[in-house]
């Protein structure tokens, strides 16, 4: 990892009057000291100088690289696009002794905030994949920096513990032998390219999508030496201070511009989570756009990059959300704006009976 110094850090973040028009787009990796440790970030920027950028967070395991082509795709679009590793993940790896350090989702949270705080853009955004779409919700919810958000399918919910975490373990390292331990046997069974595939073409849509270079980068994310200790962290921390059915109403109470993207074929978080968080938002008093693009899976900012970046877009410029968008990569992606969905099938008509 490099040590970046003040100076580096406020290239990294452009100043206003450095953005000037730009020769070619190229996303450039860049690094931020926060809490000690050097964070991993990749910023694309737009050709002509932006005065809003939208920061993406990945979900568990992934990182940056799994967002090139929709920062890509934004920034194709006139926005600065930037997707960031988080600490104990991609390349945001602690160094040295990790006493006290705790990767609980409060610290993923904690990280997103201080630096969208000291971005120098008069508007900023952020996004957000599975545990990254709760954290994008949970920092847009606290944080008056913030202008909106795009969760593409979020996670409910994180950790089966308390938000002070595992009664016999929080997560704050050193922990007890026998749950380091624990953590570490099932993190080396997990960080194995041929498990980690099997995985990805579980979740996406498009199976070619999942290819060895998305496991390879992946599992080279996991190769840190500290990798173990932070999974066995992770693992035992606390859920999340905020409830993602609270923070989603308390979005809809800021009016805080909020859209909801879900792939229709995640077999994870399936569009029912997206209607009832549709519905949270709307008992603020508001109305989230809600949008369902098939084939897509879990990954749908991987899967469908043009089509996750129209929404982006739409979101931020007020740009035209089309029908249905040609990805790069192969296939035609329809976008389904469906507002406070209804029920179509009996799964959802069940869900909606039991939520509300």
């Amino acid at each position: 990892m490099w040590l970046v110094s003040c100076c580096a850090v406020a290239a990294a973040l452009i100043a206003p009057q450095q953005r000037r028009t730009r020769a070619r787009l190229h996303a450039e990796s860049k690094y931020w000291s926060h809490d000690g440790v050097d964070v991993h970030y990749a910023i694309e920027q737009a050709t002509e100088p932006s005065d809003a950028v939208v920061v993406f967070g990945p979900g568990f395991g992934a990182g940056a690289f799994q967002f090139e082509d929709v920062c890509r795709h934004v920034a194709n679009g006139g926005v600065d696009a930037i997707a960031m590793d988080w600490l104990g993940q991609g390349r945001s790896w602690p160094e040295g002794d990790m006493a006290g350090r705790n990767f609980g989702v409060e610290t993923w949270i904690a990280q997103l905030t201080a630096f969208v705080e000291q971005l120098d853009y008069s508007k900023v955004y952020v996004a957000g994949n599975s545990i990254g779409g709760l954290v994008a919700a949970s920092v847009a919810a606290r944080s008056d920096r913030v202008e909106g958000c795009v969760l593409l399918n979020p996670t409910p919910f994180w950790s089966f513990w308390s938000p002070e975490g595992c009664p016999l373990w929080n997560g704050n390292l050193p922990g007890p032998a026998p749950f380091e331990a624990f953590g570490a046997a099932w993190f080396d069974a997990l960080r194995d390219e041929k498990t980690v595939q099997s995985l990805l073409r579980q979740v996406y849509a498009s199976k070619d999508r999942a290819d060895d270079q998305l496991a390879r980068d992946i599992c080279t994310s996991a190769a840190h030496p500290n990798g173990p200790r932070v999974f066995a962290s992770i693992l035992f921390a606390g859920r999340a201070r905020d409830e993602f059915d609270d923070v989603m109403r308390r979005l809809g109470e800021k009016d805080l511009k909020t859209y909801l993207v879900y792939g229709r074929e995640d077999p994870w978080v399936r569009p029912i989570w997206g209607q009832r968080a549709s519905r949270r938002f709307a008992e603020g008093g508001r109305t989230a756009p809600y949008y369902e693009l098939s084939p897509a899976g879990h990954c749908v900012h991987h899967e469908a990059p043009a089509a996750v970046a129209a929404c982006v877009l739409k979101l931020i410029l007020d740009a035209e959300v089309p029908a249905s968008v040609q990805e790069d990569h192969g296939p035609r992606i329809a976008i389904e704006a469906r507002g406070v969905a209804a029920p179509r099938g009996v799964l959802e008509r069940v869900a909606l009976s039991a939520w509300g």
